[in-house]
């Protein structure tokens, strides 16, 4: 597994693409609908679920998708239009924006990452000093062991 994974070699601009491609961001799309629209967390699930439905079989990406798709998707599930502006519709689907605002514990912002591996670090750190006191330990009760036996 080591070996595999120590050739792996991310390549930022497929993975964006992919990002894009996979309509990662219809949770925070979600999220303003219910936040802004006042639209139950159910209701606002089911209509992204026909967006991406649809999206999906119109091979279209977030870049693709538009207001209006977002609306007739609403009016098909809950039977009317849902009340977010374009800018909140397009900030929600925003990729970057998305990713920046996962400030927390485990969450994907920049800022959050590089704490995860900093503390990750800290912890390998940590480890490999408690292996090298147990070396240090072992060889010592190596030493009275050899030094016991010789004394016979």
């Amino acid at each position: 597994m080591k070996k595999l994974l120590s050739g792996l070699k991310p390549k930022s601009e497929n993975m964006r693409e992919n990002a894009e491609q996979g309509l990662s961001t219809l949770t925070e799309l979600a999220n303003t609908l219910v936040r802004e629209a006042g639209v139950s967390f159910r209701n606002a699930h089911s209509v992204l679920g026909k967006l991406a439905t649809q999206a999906n079989e119109d091979d279209k990406s977030l870049d693709d998708l538009s207001s209006e798709d977002l609306q007739r998707a609403s009016e098909d599930i809950i039977g009317e239009k849902v009340d977010i502006s374009e800018e909140q519709f397009e900030k929600a689907l925003d990729l970057d924006r998305s990713v920046k605002s996962r400030e927390l514990e485990g969450g994907s912002s920049p800022k959050s990452v590089e704490k995860n591996l900093s503390n990750l670090r800290e912890e390998v750190q940590d480890h490999k000093e408690r292996i090298e006191e147990r070396m240090d330990s072992l060889e010592e009760s190596r030493e009275r062991v050899l030094n016991f036996s010789e004394g016979d």
